[in-house]
């Protein structure tokens, strides 16, 4: 997100920038780490980092939906990942279809670093 024109710092409304993201993130992987090590301590602090990480995406992942609104160039250059339509055609379905790219998903490596303690 930081080096998409769509999504200039300072990041309005969320308080929150890149270098703020990075550092999380980067705790999160020092966590991840050390909790590998079986220490509880350090695995409940990887737990507490987590929770914050997964707020934080989550808070930005609905900045970029806000700021992009129907601009699907803008949702791309996120840097999220985003949704796939699944199952049947939409023409077929009752309630509002999903879109092939929208809306966002959270990035999955949190989760997939947190399940299975790999950075």
């Amino acid at each position: 997100m930081s080096t998409s024109r769509f999504f200039p710092e300072p990041w309005h409304g969320t308080g929150l920038s890149a270098a703020i993201a990075t550092e999380a993130l980067d705790l999160y992987g020092a966590d991840i780490l050390a909790a590998s090590r079986g220490d509880r301590d350090n695995i409940a602090k990887r737990n507490e980092t987590y929770i914050r990480v997964k707020a934080m995406m989550e808070k930005l992942c609905h900045y970029c939906e806000i700021v992009a609104g129907d601009n699907m160039e803008a949702l791309r250059s996120s840097g999220f990942e985003l949704r796939r339509q699944r199952g049947k055609a939409a023409s077929s379905s009752p309630t509002k279809a999903v879109s092939e790219d929208a809306p966002l998903e959270r990035p999955a490596e949190t989760d997939a670093q947190y399940q299975g303690g790999a950075a």
